[in-house]
């Protein structure tokens, strides 16, 4: 994150006294802890406030402080995984999730659902200690640690069926609510790559959920590797990627037709559907 300017500082100040009483000393005394949610709601205190509050009130909820002292069950790390070994050129924690196999309808046929949101946890909470142990690692200053990480978000394999499983669809979009109501500007930047019609599809949807703070940090490429590869190159070198990254299959003709087809319902027919609040 840049650095705070004397509006925000000043705006920092007034936030710690509102917030106090729901944060632990280390958080109180966390200036970019604090930045983060004045920044998401463009240092309107009042919204900044009942925003943070919210987030505290759901994490004691759901336990989510305890989510990493917690056993994962291994039916998730093999079907939905996710690398955060990296690091990006500038010291940043590099996620590299391949989400179009992250199939939920697996675990919507599993009656797994419930357990695979507490996982979505997991991995924010996993890529938040990322991020504290990349300052370390990097020996940030504490004036100026690192508060933010660097995505590359593979698409491929993403299908029609995926989209059209309301439950799998909803957990998807859910991870975009889930950050950006509990882990507000933690993302640096991210490159969405192999991303086809049937994404497009989705991504009306995700944007629905997202800020356009966030939005503007995402690049989005097709499946074109001589297209998003410089881009990655530019932000990461190539052997922080751990995983691998394959140009994209194209969409077969069937799948193309249901695209089209799916194309004439309306996006709010469509929302009353997927994204239920």
């Amino acid at each position: 994150m840049s650095l705070p300017t004397p509006e925000e500082k000043i705006a920092i100040q007034k936030f710690r006294g509102r917030v106090e009483d729901v944060l632990t000393p280390e958080l109180q005394k966390d200036d970019w802890f604090l930045l983060r949610w004045l920044r998401a709601r463009e240092l309107n205190l009042d919204k900044a406030e009942a925003m943070l509050r919210n987030s505290m009130k759901w994490r004691a909820e759901n336990k989510v402080d305890l989510t990493l002292s917690r056993p994962v069950d291994s039916y998730f790390s093999s079907n939905y995984p996710f690398d955060i070994s990296g690091r990006d050129k500038e010291g940043r924690v590099l996620m590299v999730l391949p989400l179009g196999k992250w199939d939920a309808r697996m675990a919507v046929d599993d009656g797994k659902v419930e357990l695979l949101v507490g996982y979505i946890n997991f991995f924010f909470e996993s890529i938040a200690k990322g991020i504290k142990e990349s300052s370390v690692s990097a020996g940030r200053p504490a004036s100026h640690p690192h508060t933010q990480f660097t995505c590359l978000v593979d698409w491929d394999g993403y299908s029609f069926k995926q989209f059209t499983n309301i439950k799998a669809a909803q957990t998807v979009i859910k991870m975009g609510a889930v950050y950006e109501a509990h882990y507000p500007e933690i993302l640096a930047q991210c490159i969405f790559i192999n991303t086809t019609s049937v994404f497009q599809l989705l991504w009306a949807l995700m944007r629905k959920v997202l800020a356009e703070r966030t939005v503007s940090k995402i690049q989005v490429f097709g499946t074109n590797r001589k297209e998003w590869e410089p881009a990655i190159l530019k932000i990461v070198d190539r052997d922080q990627i751990k995983t691998e990254l394959r140009e994209g299959a194209q969409i077969s003709e069937d799948e193309l037709k249901k695209i089209k087809e799916a194309k004439g319902i309306s996006e709010d027919d469509i929302s009353a559907l997927i994204i239920q609040k």
